[in-house]
């Protein structure tokens, strides 16, 4: 049994010695050396090894697949034939549960819970998720695994030449009884699978521009309903607190931008009193030309004043620059004039920076514009150069402890559903 998980029992399913272990809000049953599969509270399958490759399944039933040698994640429709894979594993579970009658009976009520999930089921599961959800088509990647909660719909800008998240969709605040619909369907539908989230993100692209008053109601009815880790809370300590209150959280997350709105220093002050840690920027560029050519407003002034307000408050920020904006005519004035705002952003330990590769969707203002400026786009050994260049002359100039890391927009968020 893998190391952390508790052996339960021991059986032979189709000949197969089959053992079931759990540790706090996770069930795990692997059969013989080669298979195991992992089940949440709730009862949802959330990880499969097989003959060396892994699948880790997202709540609205996605998969997201990878083997020992080769180490990149690969998105895998929701076909049939996968999801009769997923169903077979929670058959096995059920199997499980009737094997013998001397299965501890919360054990048995466990194993229930992950048998229930045919492929009907599972079905059902991902059409209710995708009813409470509007699509959240990009997160952070350290928000992966994060609970989405939605506050705001949509983009206030949505003109990014670049960006076909959320074209079409009108921008909206939820009123009261529209977020505590949302937020209340979402934990029902969820169940004990809440449990799986350590921090909470909030949706869609800048719940910040909700008034500080509203923000400060969203995030206070959060932490009521979820619970929030003491953070003066010694660390020999929380173990043994988390188990007690198995809901809660660590902290609160969200993008923003400094082109709309930006909070002021007391009202960031006041979040952060309710959990929230780290705010996200979409950067892209330091060039201005760049920036035009991505169609994003380009305002260094309040770019730094909105880096010092989220410093003040005791934040973390992350940046996110795009890797190969404005393709080989504009590489060096990218290059350099990015380093240099980041640079003059002063950022902290704990801070992030993340290299995105430019993705150009076919028919986008920037493929438009691209074409009639006769911009040539980076091949894939330029890109790796560019992002490599701007991860060693970041790190040169930062200070310890900012994170530098890739930022793959092919990758899935575990918490959300996609158009």
């Amino acid at each position: 049994m893998e190391a952390g998980y508790h052996r339960r029992m021991c059986a032979f399913l189709d000949g197969i010695e089959t053992e079931v272990g759990t540790r706090p809000g996770w069930l795990r049953i692997e059969r013989g050396n080669d298979h195991a599969a992992e089940f949440d509270a709730e009862g949802r399958l959330v990880r499969r090894q097989h003959r060396g490759e892994s699948w880790r399944i997202t709540l609205d039933w996605r998969v997201l697949r990878t083997r020992r040698d080769a180490g990149r994640l690969r998105r895998l429709p929701p076909l049939d034939e996968v999801w009769i894979t997923l169903a077979e594993e929670s058959e096995r579970a059920a199997r499980l549960a009737h094997t013998s009658q001397n299965i501890p009976s919360e054990l048995r009520a466990w194993l229930a819970r992950a048998g229930r999930f045919d492929t009907q089921t599972l079905a059902q599961d991902r059409r209710s998720l995708r009813e409470i959800y509007h699509p959240i088509p990009v997160l952070p990647p350290d928000q992966y695994q994060s609970l989405v909660v939605q506050i705001t719909e949509g983009c206030p800008w949505d003109r990014c030449s670049f960006c076909n998240f959320y074209r079409g969709q009108r921008h909206h605040i939820r009123s009261d009884p529209e977020f505590a619909a949302h937020f209340h369907r979402l934990l029902d539908h969820l169940g004990q699978s809440v449990e799986r989230c350590s921090r909470v993100f909030l949706g869609q692209a800048n719940a910040m521009l909700a008034p500080p008053s509203l923000l400060r109601q969203r995030l206070d009815s959060i932490i009521e309903r979820l619970g929030l880790l003491p953070p003066t809370l010694p660390p020999s300590q929380r173990r043994p607190w988390r188990r007690a209150h198995p809901t809660a959280i660590d902290s609160i997350h969200s993008f923003i931008d400094a082109f709309h709105r930006t909070p002021s220093t007391a009202d960031l002050r006041s979040y952060a009193e309710r959990g929230l840690e780290r705010l996200y920027l979409g950067l892209e560029s330091g060039s201005p030309r760049v920036l035009e050519l991505l169609q994003k407003p380009s305002e260094p002034e309040g770019i730094q004043a909105l880096a010092d307000a989220i410093h003040d408050a005791g934040l973390q920020l992350g940046v996110i620059v795009l890797v190969g904006a404005g393709g080989r005519t504009w590489r060096e004035d990218h290059f350099r004039q990015t380093v240099r705002q980041i640079e003059a952003l002063r950022l902290q330990r704990k801070d992030q920076v993340y290299l995105s590769r430019l993705v150009v969707h076919d028919g986008s203002d920037y493929a438009r514009r691209a074409e009639a400026e006769g911009l040539e786009a980076l091949d894939s050994r330029e890109l790796q150069e560019a992002e490599h260049e701007l991860r060693a002359a970041l790190r040169s100039r930062l200070a310890a402890g900012v994170v530098i890391a890739p930022y793959d927009l092919e990758q899935i968020s575990m918490w959300t559903p996609r158009a």
